[in-house]
């Protein structure tokens, strides 16, 4: 488990492990720690073996009782 900055994620995406830690500011300047966590896109029609649907990544984190995602990047 690694502890990274948003903007360190999103220039090495490709280095980037579900489970790290990340640290990020939100629009109001509150600055949240997060899990990264992977999400697969559900593209209909396309041929899987031929076409790998695109994997998103996303800070995953707790404001109150509220889970939120903060998006990072797509990984190839």
């Amino acid at each position: 488990m690694k502890f990274l900055t948003i903007d360190e994620a999103r220039k090495n995406i490709h280095l980037v492990v579900c489970g790290d830690r990340i640290a990020f500011a939100t629009r109001d300047g509150v600055v949240r720690i997060g899990t990264v966590r992977f999400k697969k896109a559900k593209v209909e029609g396309l041929n899987i073996a031929a076409d790998p649907q695109p994997t998103y990544v996303y800070a995953q984190y707790r404001a109150g009782e509220k889970v939120s995602d903060q998006y990072i990047g797509k990984q190839l």
